[in-house]
């Protein structure tokens, strides 16, 4: 019950758990005769994030440690780069954040070529460290799982993501070749 002049604060929640458009009429009783019940609509909207998304070597989520050579020629965005494990350890790392924990598909692509690494090493981290898959990738053959964005892709495995961020990382250690960093892309496949 309110006094005169008194005021109240009422939160109203959507629930997120389906894309959509909602509204819904609020209604409730007061004192005064003529605004009882007293009642207005609220509405919300609720969108769904990409199924897919796709972090290419130079976008925000990229990152390096060690030797890497950048080449704008070809590749995902026409740009990739490249590492030896005779230049020192080094790593590539994409990291995918605010994600809906579920079930992904991570893809990688890369251009082949005779001289790439025929055990380039791929692993899938929690934002800990957590491993959660990992692949040894023949770089030396076109990725061909799958086409999207203009480019090819070969899947790397498939991650359940407890928590809401998702690491992959590619190594040029043990590597007996290049190793090529482009981009790597994720879908949610499930919950």
């Amino acid at each position: 019950m309110l006094g005169p002049g008194g005021t109240a604060t009422l939160s109203v929640q959507l629930d997120a758990a389906a894309a959509g458009s909602f509204s819904g009429l609020l209604s409730f009783a007061t004192n005064d005769p003529d605004e009882n019940p007293f009642q207005f609509t609220i509405a919300g909207s609720v969108t769904s994030p990409s199924a897919v998304q796709i972090i290419d070597n130079g976008d925000a989520g990229y990152t390096t440690t060690g030797a890497w050579t950048s080449w704008s020629q070809d590749g995902h965005g026409s740009d990739l780069q490249w590492s030896h494990s005779s230049e020192g350890p080094a790593t590539a790392t994409w990291t995918f954040t605010s994600l809906i924990p579920g079930t992904y598909r991570v893809s990688a692509t890369w251009l082949a070529a005779s001289n790439r690494a025929t055990n380039a090493a791929y692993s899938m981290r929690t934002a800990t460290g957590g491993l959660l898959g990992s692949a040894l990738v023949n770089q030396q053959l076109v990725p061909n799982d799958l086409t999207d964005q203009g480019s090819e892709w070969d899947h790397l495995g498939i991650v359940s993501l407890i928590g809401s961020t998702l690491v992959v990382e590619l190594t040029n250690v043990g590597a007996d070749q290049y190793i090529i960093a482009d981009a790597i892309r994720i879908e949610r496949i499930g919950d």
